[in-house]
């Protein structure tokens, strides 16, 4: 008889601060960075693949130039918040730039943003995805950082 070992799930760590929520890899570190009031500026890395993922919010919309060619450009809706994705890959530093922004909720303008080389973008596309899936926006976000295992 073979003996089907199940799949451990991922443990997941939860970022709430402001008015937003989203849950990351627990083995990554995070670096929370002083923020005005209900403001957020974090980033969560993955520094064995190196991963970066930030999240700010500010009062005014501004979308930084990058360096690299688009790849799409699309609207989506995170919590039933409209805003739009795009990713860029710059050949040349071997980079790959996601980008979730112009998010507005709670007089907030909020960016997501994931950070990699490009040998490692099909992991990093992956944690993207999970981590976007998992943004949620709320009136007031309790202020805490946790892990546990995920209950998918």
């Amino acid at each position: 008889a073979v003996l089907q070992q199940k799949a451990t799930p991922p443990v997941i760590a939860k970022y709430a601060k402001g008015s937003v929520v989203f849950f990351y890899p627990a083995d990554w570190i995070v670096n929370d960075i002083p923020a005005a009031t209900d403001m957020i500026s974090a980033q969560v890395s993955d520094t064995k693949d190196m991963i970066v993922f930030a999240a700010s919010s500010n009062k005014s919309y501004s979308d930084p130039s990058v360096n690299g060619e688009p790849k799409y450009n699309k609207d989506i809706t995170l919590n039933n918040i409209a805003g739009k994705e795009r990713l860029w890959e710059d050949a040349q530093s071997q980079a790959v730039i996601f980008r979730a922004d112009n998010f507005f909720f709670q007089n907030r303008h909020y960016r997501f943003e994931m950070f990699s080389v490009l040998s490692r973008k099909v992991k990093a596309e992956k944690v993207w995805r999970d981590i976007l899936a998992s943004v949620k926006f709320a009136e007031t976000a309790d202020e805490k950082i946790e892990a546990k295992p995920s209950a998918e």
